[in-house]
C-alpha cells in the first residue's frame, strides 16, 4: 500500500507539471495559479469544458491519491484497532487530519511548479491568497465527500461519481448564468476565484468562504455518525 501511494504521488507530480506545460501552450486562456483561479465568468463558450477538464485533473487525480481511505479504517488496520476498543471517532479524526496534510501539501506543491512559469500566463491584481485559501478548503470537502460515499458504496463507485459531480459542477457554472444558491449546491465550483468572488473583490466570497468551512464540519460530522454506527465485523 505505502509503495502504491509512493506511486500515485510521484505520478501526481507529473500531472501537474504536465498542467502547466499545457497551460503555457494556451497561456492567452490561462491564468496564473490557474489551478485556484479559473477562467473569467464571461468566457462561457462550451468549447471551454475541454480547458476546463485540464484545470481539474489534479483535483481529480488526487481523488484516486485518497481513494479506500475508509476501506483502510473498515477492513485494514483500523479494524484490528477498533477490536481493541481504539475509539471510531479518533480513528477517523487521524485519517481526516493525514489526507488533510497531503491535500495541503498538493496545493503548495501546484504553487511552487507553477511559480517559475505565472508570468507567462494572464496576471491577477488581486485576490490570490484568497483563491487559494478557498481551494484548499473546497478540495477538503470534496474529499470529506468521497469519505462519506464510501462508506455507503465502494470505492471506484464513489470516485465515478465524484469525478462526474467535480467536472458537471464547474461546467455548468462556467457556461451558465447560475445563482448563489446553485452555485454553493455545486460547492466544487468554488474552488476558482473567478467564480467566488475573490480575484473580483466581491462581498459574496465571504458567503462562500463560511460555505466551505460549514460544509467540512457538516461532513466531518456525518462522516463520524456513519462511521459510529458502520458493523466492521
Amino acid at each position: 500500500m505505502k509503495r502504491d501511494k509512493k506511486i500515485l504521488a510521484a505520478v501526481l507530480a507529473l500531472v501537474i507539471v504536465t498542467q502547466v506545460y499545457v497551460f503555457s501552450i494556451t497561456s492567452s486562456i490561462y491564468s496564473e495559479n490557474g489551478f485556484a483561479i479559473g477562467f473569467p465568468e464571461d468566457a462561457n463558450n462550451p468549447k471551454i469544458g475541454l480547458y476546463l477538464m485540464y484545470m481539474i485533473a489534479p483535483v481529480l487525480f488526487l481523488l484516486f491519491f485518497t481513494s479506500g481511505s475508509m476501506y483502510e479504517i473498515t477492513h485494514g488496520y483500523g479494524k484490528i484497532l477498533i477490536i481493541r476498543n481504539y475509539s471510531k471517532t479518533r480513528l477517523l479524526m487521524k485519517k481526516v487530519l493525514k489526507n488533510a496534510g497531503v491535500l495541503l501539501s498538493a496545493v503548495l506543491l501546484q504553487c511552487l511548479v507553477f511559480w517559475p512559469f505565472n508570468h507567462l500566463f494572464l496576471p491577477v491584481k488581486n485576490g490570490m491568497v484568497q483563491s487559494l485559501l478557498l481551494y484548499a478548503i473546497i478540495l477538503h470537502a470534496i474529499v470529506l465527500l468521497q469519505y462519506l460515499l464510501e462508506l455507503f458504496i465502494p470505492a471506484q463507485t464513489a470516485n465515478l461519481i465524484l469525478f462526474i459531480y467535480c467536472f458537471a459542477s464547474c461546467y455548468a457554472v462556467q457556461i451558465f448564468d447560475v445563482n448563489d444558491w446553485l452555485k454553493i449546491a455545486l460547492f466544487p465550483s468554488l474552488m476558482f476565484g473567478m467564480q467566488n468572488g475573490a480575484v473580483n473583490g466581491e462581498a459574496i466570497y465571504g458567503v462562500y468562504l463560511a460555505v466551505g468551512v460549514c460544509l467540512n464540519l457538516l461532513l466531518t460530522a456525518l462522516c463520524i455518525r456513519k462511521f459510529k454506527t458502520t458493523d466492521i465485523f
